[in-house]
């Protein structure tokens, strides 16, 4: 059994749809559950009476969250150790490479930023979580996108790797700085 690699697509879409199960929890707060008697008030107390509430939210929600990192982590080791070929990582390149990817993301941050206009105006917040039940399937498809996709090489010589780059040197540390005038 520890002969058999994963696959990564597989991976990649376990990821995501971890990631969205994740943050789905916020429709799990709209349920008509019922709250249990508690004796008194204070926040113990109110965090008994709601507990049925708070295990159904919290439980989906680090369930989908361990998934998706275990997934992520699992490609991260699988790309590390270069046990898939490069045709077996097409699919998964194709996938996170679609510029759907980039598109939602700039939909969902210009209409979160809206929305944040809009609910300073009006003290209203309600459809603002929606949106982030999309921002965090984005985050981790870029996340996954950066190691997949490998970086472009810079044709214009600008160097973007400071391992790279040399030391400065000057013959004329500490003297104090010629002006063009004088």
């Amino acid at each position: 059994m520890k002969d058999r690699k994963p696959n990564p697509k597989l991976l990649v879409i376990c990821a995501l749809v971890a990631a969205f199960f994740a943050t789905s929890t916020w429709l799990i707060f709209f349920l008509p559950i019922p709250p249990f008697d508690a004796n008194g008030s204070g926040f113990w107390n109110v965090l008994w009476l709601n507990r049925l509430r708070i295990t159904t939210g919290f439980a989906p929600f680090v369930l989908g969250i361990a998934i998706s990192l275990w997934a992520e982590r699992r490609l991260k080791r699988g790309l590390h150790n270069e046990i898939w070929t490069e045709a077996q990582l097409e699919p998964v390149r194709a996938l996170v490479a679609k510029p759907i990817w980039s598109w939602i993301s700039i939909l969902i941050i210009v209409a979160i930023a809206l929305q944040v206009i809009n609910s300073a105006r009006t003290s209203h917040t309600g459809s603002l979580t929606l949106l982030y039940v999309f921002l965090v399937p984005l985050q981790m498809a870029t996340r996954i996108r950066q190691l997949v996709i490998p970086p472009k090489a810079n044709p214009a010589g600008i160097f973007t790797d400071s391992q790279s780059s040399k030391t400065i040197h000057s013959g004329h540390w500490g003297q104090p700085p010629v002006h063009p005038s004088e």
